[in-house]
Formats: C-alpha cells, sequence, structure tokens
C-alpha cells in the first residue's frame, strides 16, 4: 500500500485517537498500555492471562477476539485490532523517516515502505564501514574509485554508471541490504522520478554516509 501525505496524517490521528500517547512507542510500551488499562477496568489476573493467551497466537482473528472481549469489560485503551495496530506502527515509522528521506527523494518516499527505509537508515548507523560499487555502463573500463564522489554522482545522472549493491561491512546478513532490498528501493524511485533511481540512492548514500567508500564493479 502506497502512502500518501494525506493518508498517513489520517492514519497516525485514527491510531492516536485510540492510544493517547504523545511520543513513539515500541509494540512492547503498547502492550503496557493495554495491560495498565486492563488492570483498571478491573479485569481479574485469570481472564487477563486469557486474553494474553489469545493475543500471543500471533492470529489476527485472536489478537481482534482478546480486544474486543477487553473492550466489552471496561478497558479503554490500546484495544484495537491487529490492522489498525500493525497500521499503526507502519505509519509510525513512516513519520519518522520523513524528515530524513523527503529532503532527498521527495515524494517518491511515499511509494518505498517504511520498513525498508528504515532498514537502510539503521544500516547507515552502524559503525562498520560502508560501501557502494558502482559500474560502468559505457566502457566498463573506467575506475569510479579513483574519481571524486560529485564526478560519479554526475555519471549516475547521465546513467553511464550504475550502482551493483551497498550496504555495511563485516555485519551480520539480516542487517544487510540484500538483492531485493535495492531493487524494491530502485523499482519506488524509478516510478517517482525523472532521472535513473541510482542517482538520487547515490546522494542518500552520501548524505547518510559522508564516509562512503567507493568501490568499481567492473
Amino acid at each position: 500500500m502506497n502512502l500518501t501525505r494525506k493518508r498517513l496524517r489520517r492514519l497516525i490521528q485514527e491510531a492516536l485517537d485510540r492510544i493517547p500517547i504523545l511520543k513513539p512507542v515500541t509494540r512492547q510500551e503498547l502492550d503496557q498500555i493495554r495491560a495498565q488499562s486492563r488492570s483498571r477496568a478491573g479485569i481479574g489476573t485469570e481472564f487477563k492471562d486469557k486474553l494474553q493467551g489469545l493475543e500471543s497466537t500471533g492470529q489476527p482473528e485472536f489478537i481482534n477476539q482478546a480486544r474486543g472481549l477487553a473492550k466489552t469489560l471496561g478497558s479503554d485503551q490500546g484495544e484495537i485490532s491487529a490492522t489498525e495496530e500493525d497500521n499503526f506502527f507502519r505509519a509510525q515509522t513512516m513519520h519518522e523517516m520523513i524528515a530524513i528521506f523527503e529532503p532527498i527523494f521527495g515524494q517518491a518516499v511515499y511509494s518505498i515502505g517504511p520498513k525498508l527505509l528504515k532498514k537502510i537508515y539503521k544500516s547507515t548507523k552502524f559503525p562498520s564501514g560502508y560501501e557502494v560499487w558502482i559500474y560502468d555502463m559505457v566502457t566498463g573500463q573506467e575506475q569510479p574509485d579513483e574519481e571524486p564522489k560529485d564526478v560519479v554522482l554526475e555519471k549516475l545522472k547521465k546513467g553511464d554508471y550504475v550502482i551493483y549493491s551497498f550496504g555495511t561491512v563485516r555485519y551480520a546478513k539480516e542487517d544487510n541490504i540484500t538483492n531485493q532490498d535495492f531493487t524494491n528501493l530502485q523499482n519506488g524511485l524509478k516510478r517517482n522520478l525523472p532521472l535513473p533511481p541510482d542517482y538520487y540512492i547515490f546522494k542518500m548514500l552520501t548524505k547518510l554516509r559522508p564516509d562512503l567508500d567507493v568501490w568499481s564493479a567492473n
């Protein structure tokens, strides 16, 4: 689902109407909000355990059943459906990422999944070296790693160079950017921006990681 600015604001507001909080929360904190609300409603320990048992299955129908029962018993905070909860955290993540990525990607940021944006941002925060591999599409013989970054950027802009891969080094595979992540990012930018997507990706990388190492993929 692509998020427009209007839809993002509506999702956040709908969620905040149900969960009266003033700052971003984790799922664990939301669980605490529900637990406190159920205690204030006078729901006993045995029944609370049964509700938690339904929720721990991870199945939306059981989660929704537990939240519905809790609401009928007087709990009024955090008792949202599984879908509403997922939408809330998706919107919250997107809201956090917009300030970082919108200046680079513009409105195209709304066509990129918030989980992917957060994964990219998280990957740039590791202290390990950060690399981008560049391929020369014209001659196949140039050495982008020997060129200034602004020269590489201009050649990416013209389509003479393309990015082969990018990410951290010496970190667990799940913390890095996969080939599918890279493809999803390229496709999201390609559909919504006039220049080659790798041009914007390189701008993003140099902004988030000024110490970026450029390597030749030739």
